[in-house]
């Protein structure tokens, strides 16, 4: 949800698996989250991976509960996957390039591994600092890539989410208020602006935060 509701954070349901998570010290380390979290988030990992590639592909990644029930998670999820796939294909094909002297391989999509998958989780954990979550919001909101938002990135974004239950022009209304309250008269913020008003509204904490 993009806006305030009554509803506690989504929460991540758990998954079974007797194997054991890879090099949980490292990822506790490099995350917010802590090695019983990993250990559940591993056990979901397994469950839905390719048992070939020990990778999560893009589908199986949006197909889980909190991708399905919340269109916002469901957006939000999205996008970071994509990026997330993307810069692990330019890896991949620059390591195959240099290992070929430099010619270029084509390389598919596969998908994530266990610790791609913890890392963009780690986006939405309580743990997660706001000045972070605010950035990744930003991110979100900003189809473009101008490293600006102006009111209609609010709008297109609430269309996306409430497309099911609200109708344009209500979104549109939704986006004006949205973006008055924040912004004033503004006609476009800056990701630094928008980081600063962000971080300190709980409501759009609580919209990127789930529970594992």
């Amino acid at each position: 949800r993009a806006a305030a509701t009554g509803s506690p954070p989504h929460r991540a349901p758990p998954c079974v698996s007797a194997q054991a998570p890879p090099d949980m010290a490292t990822l506790a380390r490099d995350t917010s989250f802590g090695q019983r979290e990993l250990r559940r988030m591993y056990q979901r990992f397994v469950a839905i991976a390719d048992d070939g590639t020990r990778l999560v592909s893009r589908e199986a990644f949006l197909e889980q509960p909190e991708g399905t029930t919340c269109p916002f998670l469901r957006l939000a999820l999205q996008d970071a996957l994509d990026a997330a796939l993307e810069e692990r294909n330019e890896r991949i094909k620059a390591q195959a390039a240099a290992s070929m002297g430099g010619a270029p391989l084509p390389v598919p999509r596969g998908g994530l591994d266990f610790a791609q998958y913890v890392k963009l989780y780690s986006n939405f954990s309580p743990k997660t600092d706001p000045d972070r979550k605010a950035k990744f919001f930003f991110a979100v909101l900003d189809q473009d890539s101008d490293g600006f938002l102006v009111q209609e990135d609010l709008a297109r974004f609430f269309r996306e989410v409430y497309r099911d239950t609200l109708s344009d022009p209500e979104c549109e209304l939704m986006a004006s208020t949205s973006w008055s309250n924040l912004f004033g008269g503004k006609t476009r913020v800056s990701r630094e602006e928008w980081m600063f008003k962000a971080a300190g509204q709980k409501d759009l904490m609580h919209a990127v935060t789930m529970y594992f």
